[in-house]
């Protein structure tokens, strides 16, 4: 049986969870979870959800982890955020498994599940579904939930955008404050490499 949402790093083998194949005006980056580094508990919860019909019936991950909740309570999608436990990655960077014998590149999954849709890479990211344009995808989404669960509403997916927005923001603030920090370097080390001029040395000596 092949599961959904469950990969590998390409670089160290690490098990992670795609949250999100792409990212909207990034089709070549996903958001994922690694799975190490959560609690016994939230772990458990995870795996659950993923294994189960929520997410195996979910287009992606998040709009599942979105409508379930940990031990204390929280929403998972949200409470991961907060925690910092979502990172951003190169799609080519993991591989996903979907089962023990099977090891499927993200780039080259995302570019076949493209090519099958018949619409653009950079169309695969989530969109709202309040939007007209995607009222089909909302209703085929909740043809296929089980008894009970209802989809994604547009509300929702705006919560969704608005997070995925803060993610980028942190990304982006952490960069800068790194760029910062090696500009700071260089200028250190360059005055660190000056000669010094001893002011007691006669001038011209």
């Amino acid at each position: 049986m092949a599961i959904k949402h469950i990969g590998k790093l390409k670089s160290n083998s690490r098990k992670v969870a795609v949250v999100y194949r792409t990212l909207p005006g990034d089709p070549y980056s996903a958001l994922i979870v690694g799975t190490e580094s959560l609690t016994d508990s939230e772990h458990d919860i995870l795996m659950n959800m993923i294994e189960g019909p929520v997410g195996q019936n979910a287009n992606e991950l998040a709009e599942a982890m979105a409508r379930t909740t940990l031990s204390d309570g929280s929403i998972m999608l949200a409470r991961f955020h907060a925690l910092n436990k979502l990172q951003k990655i190169a799609t080519n960077q993991v591989i996903m498994t979907p089962n023990t014998t099977t090891n499927v590149p993200l780039d080259e999954l995302n570019q076949i599940i493209a090519e099958q849709k018949g619409v653009a890479l950079e169309d695969l990211a989530i969109k709202d579904t309040s939007s007209p344009t995607t009222t089909t995808a909302t209703t085929e989404t909740t043809a296929t939930l089980p008894t009970g669960e209802a989809a994604p509403t547009g509300e929702q997916a705006l919560q969704t955008k608005i997070l995925l927005n803060r993610i980028a923001l942190k990304q982006m603030q952490c960069l800068k404050k790194h760029n910062v920090y090696v500009k700071k370097q260089k200028h250190y080390l360059l005055l660190k490499n000056q000669p010094r001029r001893n002011s007691l040395w006669p001038i011209g000596v």
